[in-house]
């Protein structure tokens, strides 16, 4: 029989353990329930079902799809849905949600997903269950042939929210990697699925090719149990779930946790538990959001504060201006409108119009302050510099571009370009009808198009409607506003860029202009902008 001393000293552990638990953020957790946007949320998490669904003909894959996760303020989790491989790219075919269904009675949401090139239905359900999630896969059919190794549940993981943090996989410990690790294997190219218009963005060697192998399998992983803010465990109910690196095959891709749908079964194929920590009274920071370059001493002046909607709205903000010495000197209480509340946050409205002094100033919102910003009549003089001077050179196609002693790129691309096969679908919504409607033949280099022009954002294509408007601005900018900055130097015979050099077509106006006005340019890139007379100088 136990003393009564013994019980108090049981008591005594259980309520110590408890508080420090609840200091370090493990505390008693709250229950996930549905709110009216169709968001399982529970204290400083928010978990979407669907409520943005794939980009099917455009972008597809673009990490902001299926089931997603936001927690204590940090979007940790998206892609959550039926795949077809265990780390999908960009161009990875992508399911089409044909039914979406919240149902807040039983607390969940249900949705049916369909790939139609394989005539693939299958079903998810959601289900708050506790602190966390029962996510629940069912088929009506068995897995189509085609697809059986290949299907799975999947759910991927922000690699920057977990680096250097660890995991556990039942109880085998492991550190999420900063860059790409673990293992890959070659397999056989007729195994790979096909990717839209079949694209080809996983390398080919022969034929195989590469396919990220787990990091760990097991029954329950746990990713970052050292960290209460981005704890968060899966647990499968049906068979064992793997942990893949997606950065393997693509820069943009995430930690994947899957498991495979078994062949030929139906009903319920795949069970998690999905369980994320939340932190007992947490609130999102304040952020306070103006205008990085700053504001002209005339123009309208509005700050806007995103608050948590668990946090209590102050009355005032203020703002003060930053002498020279580095003190600081308030110039401004102001009263806060309440603008409202936009999807999980409300917003504040900060309006000091009235401070017109030239200056240094920073925003105060309680505890919080926004970065410096600047006030006065030249804060939009220069801050255009860098995009002409760096950012449009360094874009440049077909040139070796340097920066003083770095080299950005070399001349790429002076493949381009190919004549487009007839009755093709090319990726970002090219399309080259029954004829070429020119001389040359499927896949024949045309000349003289592999000279100019601006990358594409991560493409191997050239978007003429971007580059004309480019161009324009560019002529506005020499025309309309005349200005005369020069940074770069441009060598059209040598294909060769050297940024921070000037190489004198850009001259100033008013110095090389002649008696009747017109203007005489070194080397000029656009001739016919140099001899025609300008506008009023």
């Amino acid at each position: 029989m136990f003393s009564t001393s013994h019980k108090l000293k049981k008591i005594l552990h259980v309520v110590v353990a408890v508080a420090l638990s609840t200091a370090f953020g493990y505390s008693q957790q709250s229950a996930f329930q549905l709110n009216d946007l169709g968001v399982f949320k529970k204290r400083g998490v928010d978990l979407m079902i669907y409520n943005d669904s794939y980009n099917a003909g455009g972008f597809f894959d673009e990490k902001v799809n299926g089931i997603e996760m936001i927690q204590h303020g940090v979007r940790t989790v998206t892609g959550g849905a039926v795949r077809l491989s265990p780390t999908p790219e960009q161009w990875d075919l992508v399911p089409t949600a044909t039914n979406r269904t919240v149902d807040t009675k039983s607390n969940s949401v249900s949705i049916t997903l369909y790939y139609k090139e394989y005539d693939f239905t299958s079903k998810i359900k959601v289900e708050g269950r506790g602190n966390g999630c029962l996510i629940t896969v069912t088929l009506d059919k068995p897995l189509p042939k085609k697809l059986e190794g290949k299907a799975g549940m999947n759910i991927e993981f922000l690699p920057a929210t977990y680096f250097r943090k660890t995991y556990l996989m039942d109880q085998k410990t492991g550190i999420c990697p900063v860059v790409a690790a673990g293992p890959t294997v070659a397999d056989a190219f007729s195994e790979k699925i096909p990717q839209f218009n079949n694209l080809l963005t996983n390398e080919r060697f022969g034929d195989t090719y590469a396919k990220v192998a787990p990091l760990a399998s097991g029954k329950k992983l746990t990713l970052s149990p050292d960290d209460p803010k981005s704890l968060v465990s899966v647990e499968s109910l049906t068979s064992q779930i793997s942990l893949l690196d997606g950065r393997n095959l693509a820069p943009n891709g995430w930690y994947v946790v899957r498991e495979l749908i078994p062949a030929g079964k139906t009903g319920t194929v795949v069970q998690w538990m999905f369980t994320p920590n939340s932190i007992a009274n947490w609130v999102k920071e304040p952020v306070i959001s103006h205008s990085q370059v700053g504001y002209y001493p005339d123009q309208q002046k509005v700050a806007v504060i995103e608050i948590d909607p668990n946090d209590k709205a102050l009355a005032t903000a203020s703002l003060y201006r930053m002498n020279e010495n580095g003190a600081q000197e308030k110039v401004l209480d102001g009263n806060l409108f309440n603008w409202g509340k936009f999807l999980r946050y409300n917003y504040l409205r900060f309006d000091f119009s009235s401070v017109k002094g030239t200056g240094i100033y920073q925003i105060k919102y309680g505890n919080y302050s926004s970065d410096p910003f600047p006030i006065g009549k030249d804060v939009y003089a220069n801050i255009w510099h860098p995009t002409l001077d760096t950012w449009l050179p360094v874009q440049m196609d077909h040139m070796f571009v340097k920066e003083a002693y770095r080299v950005w790129h070399g001349n790429p691309h002076q493949d381009d370009a190919l004549q487009a096969p007839t009755d093709t679908l090319i990726h970002d919504g090219y399309r080259m009808g029954h004829s070429t409607e020119t001389k040359y033949k499927p896949y024949e280099h045309i000349p003289g198009l592999n000279i100019g022009g601006w990358f594409d954002a991560g493409d191997f294509d050239i978007q003429t409607g971007s580059h004309n408007t480019v161009i324009g601005y560019l002529v506005s900018a020499w025309e309309d506003l005349k200005l005369n900055h020069d940074e770069t130097m441009v060598n059209k015979e040598r294909k060769y860029v050297a940024i921070h050099h000037p190489d004198g077509v850009a001259t100033d106006r008013t110095r090389n202009a002649g008696a009747d006005g017109s203007v005489s340019c070194i080397r000029p890139l656009y001739p016919r902008y140099c001899t025609t007379p300008p506008l009023a100088i």
